[in-house]
């Protein structure tokens, strides 16, 4: 056990963590720091480990910024020893996840140094590392598949001020969620149908994609697994549709679904399943002189199914 106190230190001696995935953070709550610092102080200690006389920062760069601007010489800290590269990114990990947490692009950034350090890429070692769960780390993993420029976006998206998403509305948000399902399409789309794939280019499929999102033509991000459906047709008709969403701005992934036939199998799939439900349920129905509505419904029930046998 790493010998661990507290003790009043320089704020000019604490250097920050340059390998912070964390670059980027939200301004409305730095604001609100800075304000409770101003009148109450710092009211819960950084942890920094020792470093040839200085403090290198593991966690409360917000309070230290915070601190900056109101001008605080000294700030509380927990101090430890200085760790092993693998012992400092695994007690990152532990750490924010017991508070606010990295994001989800950050959090898949500090995940690659992880695997680095400690050799593995296997997802259940990883998650007994971090404590993360096996979900989340293969949702970092999907992150880790776009190049560098788009990792920057989503570093960026984010980071946006709550106030900022809610003015650009949740049909419209960049969200972690949006690239983690269209990394999954990419790579169905890769797979299956490689001309189309790289007809197109990853970088323009993806640019694409950031575009229907911000014009509102791809309002949930589930709908990507309407777009693998598509793909998995490996048939004409599927290229042509995945070629017209790639294409057609406003060409939307609904559009296409509902093109190739797949809405109404889905429908009549779920129809019967139903169905199946409800007729087990028809047969224990009493019907008395008190059965009004459900003589009611029943008789709108015959004449629906009257109506579509007759267009047959």
């Amino acid at each position: 056990m790493k010998e661990r106190y507290v003790k009043e230190v320089d704020v000019s001696l604490v250097k920050f963590n340059n390998e912070n995935p964390r670059q980027i953070f939200d301004q409305e709550a730095e604001d609100k720091l800075y304000f409770s610092i101003k009148r109450k102080g710092v009211l819960v200690p950084i942890l920094v480990c020792s470093d040839n006389g200085k403090f290198l920062l593991i966690d409360g760069e917000r309070r230290v910024r915070a601190s900056i601007r109101t001008g605080l010489n000294k700030i509380p800290a927990n101090i430890i020893e200085k760790d092993s590269p693998l012992e400092y990114a695994t007690k990152m990990f532990h750490i924010h996840n017991l508070g606010v947490g990295w994001r989800l692009m950050a959090t898949a950034l500090e995940l690659q140094k992880l695997k680095e350090l400690s050799k593995t890429s296997k997802e259940k070692e990883l998650s007994s590392l971090t404590g993360l769960s096996v979900v989340k780390v293969r949702q970092c993993n999907n992150l880790l598949n776009y190049p560098e420029k788009f990792r920057e976006t989503i570093l960026e998206q984010e980071a946006l001020p709550k106030s900022e998403r809610k003015r650009i509305g949740k049909e419209k948000i960049l969200s972690d969620h949006f690239f983690i399902e269209l990394s999954s399409a990419l790579n169905i789309l890769k797979r299956f149908e490689p001309k189309i794939f790289n007809e197109f280019g990853q970088d323009k499929i993806i640019n694409l994609f950031i575009r229907k999102r911000k014009d509102g033509n791809l309002k949930n991000v589930t709908l990507f697994r309407d777009f693998k459906k598509i793909i998995g047709l490996k048939n004409k008709k599927g290229r042509e549709i995945i070629k017209n969403i790639l294409n057609k701005e406003t060409y939307t992934i609904e559009n296409g679904f509902k093109e190739s036939g797949l809405q109404t199998a889905f429908l009549e799939n779920k129809f019967y399943k139903q169905s199946a439900l409800y007729l087990d349920n028809l047969g224990n129905v009493k019907i008395n002189k008190n059965s009004k509505n459900m003589i009611h419904i029943l008789n709108k029930i015959r004449g629906k199914i009257e109506e579509i046998l007759q267009e047959k």
